[in-house]
């Protein structure tokens, strides 16, 4: 499997365009959301086509293309400051006025890496929010020539902020004998995620009735209604806490493997969108499988191992969640796709797959 360190480059070398682009689309100009809960792609989507290698002229021809539909930004009115940011976390409002407070934010600390060491663990929790477009927009800030772009970013994550439960790791985490190769990461995650489509049928009927119940019935979109009930049902966020501790290499890897880790854990959120029934077309897998690359860009700004793999449960958290508000469609994996790792069915209660099917 190639690893992001193994790939070339074949972005557009010319960065100012972008930057300008960028500049005449940010918060000043046009809100987060338009017709009410569509996400605003536009800044992510530039700096996506960028790195893919489009020229100024795509760049600005896709702009226009895209500003038509967008809604201008509402009215500020708070003042948003150390002392009452947590206030906001996933209110839906204020988003001009929490990017202001993070650009005040990024003055106070100094640079883009202090601010994300600062904030990112406070909101690593919180992933899957709006469709997990919040951590997709950090991860393309993190590589936009624009200084904005990163504050904006965090300030949608406050904003669509949806806290699904934490799972410490532990403090003895990677101090073993056993050698625990970091794509065993990618097994397990493909297995957990196929016994989540046995196991969760009783959690998939309890959602859907609750859908059709106060207060779920009054929001737009079925992801948005799934994501909330397993919010506001003890039940569920615990389940979904049990389903992410099954991932036992995130604690047994060494500390210098966990970027690593990180990847392999991405390769089987993508297998299984491509092994989605009847074929890979389920939108917001789709959503899943890009978050995997924008939080992979975020890694680095955690600053201990400890963090890290806390960090890497939340990643886990956040795609199980999504499995969920898609109603856990059943995904076979192609001839030839599963990773060619040892896989110890008998050690693992959850295994619904042998070699064979894979």
């Amino acid at each position: 499997i190639m690893t992001s360190s193994q790939t070339k480059s074949i972005a557009n070398p010319d960065s100012s365009t972008l930057k300008h682009l960028l500049e005449i689309s940010d918060r000043s100009h046009y809100d987060i959301h338009y017709n009410v809960y569509f996400s605003n792609h536009l800044s992510h989507a530039l700096v996506a086509l960028h790195k893919l290698g489009a020229t100024n002229e795509r760049l600005e021809e896709f702009r226009q293309f895209y500003i038509k539909q967008l809604d201008p930004p509402k009215p500020k009115s708070k003042i948003i400051t150390q002392d009452n940011w947590h206030e906001y976390l996933g209110k839906l409002h204020s988003y001009a006025e929490l990017g202001d407070y993070f650009d005040d934010e990024l003055k106070r600390l100094g640079s883009k890496e202090r601010l994300l060491e600062e904030y990112l663990p406070k909101l690593v929790d919180v992933m899957s929010g709006d469709a997990t477009h919040g951590i997709i927009n950090l991860g393309y800030a993190v590589h936009s020539p624009y200084e904005q772009s990163l504050t904006e970013a965090l300030a949608y994550m406050v904003y669509s902020y949806v806290y699904l439960g934490h799972l410490e790791a532990h403090d003895e985490s990677g101090v073993t004998d056993v050698i625990v190769h970091p794509y065993d990461g990618c097994n397990e995650f493909v297995q957990l995620l196929k016994y989540v489509n046995k196991d969760a049928l009783t959690m998939q009927q309890g959602m859907e009735q609750k859908c059709l119940e106060e207060p779920y019935c009054q929001l737009p979109g079925t992801v948005a209604k799934r994501l909330f009930i397993i919010r506001d049902t003890q039940e569920y966020s615990l389940k979904l806490q049990q389903y992410a501790r099954q991932i036992k290499t995130i604690d047994k890897v060494k500390d210098e493997q966990l970027m690593e880790l990180a990847h392999a854990l991405s390769v089987a959120v993508l297998l299984a969108y491509e092994g989605t029934i009847p074929e890979p077309d389920n939108f917001f897998m789709l959503h899943g499988v890009t978050s995997c690359w924008a939080f992979r860009q975020t890694l680095k700004y955690f600053t201990n191992p400890k963090q890290l793999r806390s960090a890497l449960y939340s990643f886990v958290m956040t795609i199980v969640a999504v499995y969920l508000t898609q109603g856990i469609p059943e995904f076979i994996l192609r001839d030839g796709s599963f990773p060619l790792f040892n896989i110890d069915n008998q050690s693992r209660q959850y295994c619904f797959m042998s070699r064979k099917e894979a």
